[in-house]
C-alpha cells in the first residue's frame, strides 16, 4: 500500500462521507498525524445529527445531507 508521508505543500482538497460517528472516530485514529494538515481541505457531508456532530469535533466544514439515506449523502456530496 502507499504510504503517506506529509500533506505540506499540496493543493489537495476533497470531499468525505461519513454515516456513522465510529466512521469519524475511525477516520480521525487513522489519520491523527496529519489531522492538522487536512481538516482545513477536507469538506465533510454526514448522514444525520449525531454524525454531524461527531465531525464537528475535529472539521471546520460539515454539512448534512437532507434525510438520512445514502442517496441523499452523496447528492449533498455534490453540491
Amino acid at each position: 500500500p502507499a504510504q503517506i508521508s506529509s500533506f505540506s505543500g499540496s493543493t489537495f482538497k476533497g470531499v468525505i462521507c461519513f454515516a456513522s460517528p465510529s466512521a469519524v472516530e475511525g477516520f480521525v485514529k487513522e489519520f491523527h498525524k496529519w489531522l492538522p494538515e487536512i481538516e482545513e481541505r477536507l469538506t465533510c457531508i454526514v448522514i444525520g445529527e449525531t454524525t454531524q456532530r461527531k465531525c464537528e469535533e475535529y472539521f471546520n466544514s460539515v454539512y448534512k445531507s437532507s434525510s438520512q439515506s445514502i442517496e441523499s449523502l452523496l447528492q449533498k456530496a455534490d453540491y
